[in-house]
């Protein structure tokens, strides 16, 4: 599912890159839970396979409800 949905983000990027987009905001709420480390790194390689080759479009990944523990994205 999580390939499924990051093909489909990567193409909704390229066609917003096409009409002319510099920044893309995501959203994902889920991030400010309590998640398991596997979960965790699961966010974390999908974002990394996400952001790659974006031919210069960049991401501002954003949460609401509460802030990202920073010490668990590095």
């Amino acid at each position: 599912m999580a390939n499924y949905a990051n093909a489909c983000n990567r193409e909704a990027i390229g066609e917003l890159k096409e009409a002319g987009a510099k920044w893309v905001q995501l959203d994902e709420p889920t991030l400010v839970l309590d998640l398991e480390a596997s979960k965790l790194e699961a966010f974390k390689k999908a974002y990394s396979f996400l952001g790659a080759d974006l031919g210069g479009v960049k991401l501002l990944l954003e949460t609401y409800f509460a802030d990202i523990p920073a010490a668990a994205y590095k």
